[in-house]
């Protein structure tokens, strides 16, 4: 059940070429233990509701923007570089966001409950298809 649980993880990841031990799965051994999966897809639309359904009328890609954020660790300028865009617009966006989903990025606890309600949608998402 481990190893499956280890590599369930990789496929949420798209990383299913590597190798990981279940000692490893970090956030998800706690997402993966909650049976009510609409519990968890309850939380991250409260969440980030407000930006998917923003993407949806718009190409502004606000949910892969503050992805990336959080994946270079609240860098926007890395983060930038990463989207091919300009810093400014970075910033922008990051405003647009903070905005619309009223948040503090830069209070760790508002960037915390971001980040897993990310990791719980891509999981939720995967378990849909």
């Amino acid at each position: 059940n481990e190893a499956k649980q280890a590599v369930e993880i990789l496929h949420y990841n798209e990383k299913e070429n590597e190798i990981m031990y279940y000692r490893d799965i970090g956030i998800y051994f706690l997402i993966t233990h909650i049976q009510d999966k609409k519990l968890l897809e309850n939380y991250y639309l409260k969440m980030l509701g407000p930006l998917v359904n923003a993407d949806r009328f718009s190409d502004g890609n606000l949910c892969g923007t503050l992805e990336m954020y959080f994946q270079h660790n609240c860098n926007a300028n890395e983060a930038a570089k990463a989207l091919f865009i300009h810093r400014n617009t970075m910033r922008y966006r990051l405003e647009k966001i903070s905005g619309l989903i009223s948040r503090d990025l830069n209070n760790i606890n508002d960037c915390t409950e971001l980040n897993l309600a990310f990791h719980i949608k891509k999981y939720v998402e995967t378990m849909q298809s």
